[in-house]
């Protein structure tokens, strides 16, 4: 491969990166509304927000550990702050699902609503956010 050409592998690192560093960088509360599954990559961007929304049957999973590579590491470095060390590692050296009663006992989301109403009570509460001063 020439030298300084992009793959990728690479291109989509940086992507990655960008999404990451966007999302911290934002001045507004970053909501997630999770219908289904927040898997990996996905798992993590919802780790990083502020307000979680979960419907009854959706969950999070970081699934690296079943093919033998480390977990993302944006689950690495968030889930033992937002939940306990001690359950963070069990998620993270099982590769289980978390659903969202379990998640929403534990501290990785925020509320958990009926499926189907995700993205409206994520609207509702970034409502009551906006009621407030800036």
């Amino acid at each position: 491969m020439a030298e300084g050409t992009c793959t990728d592998h690479d291109e989509l690192g940086h992507l990655t990166i960008g999404a990451i560093q966007a999302l911290l960088a934002l001045e507004i509360p970053a909501i997630a509304a999770v219908n289904g599954f927040a898997v990996g990559y996905a798992a993590g961007l919802v780790a990083l927000c502020d307000v979680v929304v979960m419907g009854e049957s959706a969950f999070l999973s970081d699934p690296h550990v079943h093919y033998g590579i480390a977990g993302g590491p944006v689950t690495h470095m968030m889930w033992p702050r937002l939940c306990s060390e001690l359950k963070a590692r069990d998620i993270l050296m099982t590769g289980r699902k978390v659903m969202a009663d379990e998640a929403l006992r534990i501290g990785l989301c925020s509320a958990v609503c009926p499926d189907g109403e995700e993205r409206a009570t994520a609207l509702e509460l970034a409502e009551r956010f906006t009621a407030l001063p800036a």
